[in-house]
């Protein structure tokens, strides 16, 4: 088995650490206190410890980390090219299969270790039509299921593809029901005034149907300050550990999140959250936490199973790579990471049904709503 610091390279480059896109509490920033010298087995080496002290995951992934040392250690010498270097990264990162875990090397493509996996909007379609599916999706929504006024995010100041909300067509349903699309939580800053006047528009509503197929995470206050206004009581969520120690198992005590309704919360609405294979990250936690409200239900297909916090740092040649030192569970202590969260209720709507303007999974959210309101 390798040593935590192989070869003892304590030269010249030192490793910094900063956190990004952190979903569920922070990493903080801090200087390593172990330096590697810049040559390739220095920042091979240097990449192998950082995950071995940090990354969180490695049981629950059934990644064995020694093993891989010893498997791509010898592709790297001291006169090792670039592209050798990175080729035996990469490899190594392959195997964790979370696209949680990246490398962005200089003059190389932007690596994200387990973005091969397929991931599939609709039933019938295919990895290379992923683009024109959510354009399908989006479109469908705006012009087949809502009435013909609906109400967009620029007027608060947000991007235009952030989100947007409507009222569902009378050729859907009898009820009230308001629609909102939610396309990322990436904004650097919760958006409350928009959230606000969500809640104000949907108020008197029958149910609301929140639909973050295409969402792929972000902010973690982005998507709490969302379901917080959808949330009936303080209810507790999801519990995290923090690698905090040299051994795979060293986690830090429970941290237990819970939502906390807002003033004007609609904890008394029936919801339906919408979910795919795209949805991903802060956006799971948006699911894990719909989970526990009696008011919700999950409709859709099994999400991405990336749920950790990040964490980014720089090796010795400027290369930088993230990874995550979370273990995020359910309140029940279930796992979903790498495996997604299951939805409530199993639909994935076909591309062909959506060009001809039907989508399942909002006709089934219509149903489960129209049920909670007889």
């Amino acid at each position: 088995m390798p040593s935590k610091h192989p070869s003892g390279r304590l030269i010249s480059a030192t490793l910094f650490v900063t956190t990004i896109l952190v979903f569920i509490g922070s990493c903080g920033d801090r200087l390593l206190d172990v330096e590697f010298e810049n040559d390739p087995v220095g920042n091979f080496d240097a990449l192998w410890n950082e995950f071995d002290r940090y990354y969180a995951l490695f049981e629950v992934r059934h990644v064995d980390w020694d093993s891989l040392y010893t498997l791509y250690r010898p592709l790297v010498n001291d006169g090792s090219t670039s592209a050798e270097l990175y080729d035996a990264m990469t490899g190594l990162l392959a195997h964790l299969q979370d696209e949680h875990v990246s490398l962005f090397a200089s003059g190389f493509p932007m690596f994200q270790s387990g973005s091969d996996k397929e991931k599939l909007l609709f039933s019938d379609s295919d990895p290379d039509s992923l683009y024109s599916d959510k354009t399908a999706l989006i479109y469908n929504a705006v012009y087949e299921y809502l009435d013909s006024i609906y109400v967009g995010c620029t007027d608060y100041d947000l991007p235009a593809y952030f989100s947007w909300y409507g009222t569902i067509s009378p050729d859907h349903t009898n009820l009230q029901l308001g629609y909102l699309f939610v396309s990322t939580f990436e904004l650097a800053e919760a958006p409350t005034s928009y959230y606000d006047s969500v809640v104000k528009a949907f108020a008197d509503y029958d149910g609301v149907i929140i639909d973050i197929r295409t969402n792929g995470g972000g902010s973690s206050g982005t998507s709490n300050a969302l379901i917080d206004r959808f949330a009936d009581q303080e209810r507790a969520y999801s519990v995290s550990r923090y690698r905090n120690g040299p051994n795979h198992g060293d986690f830090t005590a429970p941290e237990t999140y819970s939502l906390s309704p807002t003033s004007n919360a609609l904890g008394n609405i029936p919801v339906a959250v919408l979910t795919s294979s795209l949805t991903g990250s802060a956006a799971e936690h948006f699911a894990l936490s719909a989970k526990v409200l009696p008011m919700a239900t999950i409709v859709g297909d099994t999400t991405m199973g990336i749920l950790g916090s990040v964490a980014k740092k720089i090796l010795p040649n400027g290369w930088e790579f993230t990874l995550s030192p979370e273990l995020c569970l359910s309140i029940d202590g279930a796992c979903y990471e790498g495996i997604g969260i299951p939805p409530d209720i199993h639909v994935v709507a076909t591309r062909a049904d959506v060009d001809a303007g039907h989508d399942a999974v909002i006709d089934r959210a219509i149903e489960i709503l129209e049920s909670a309101a007889r």
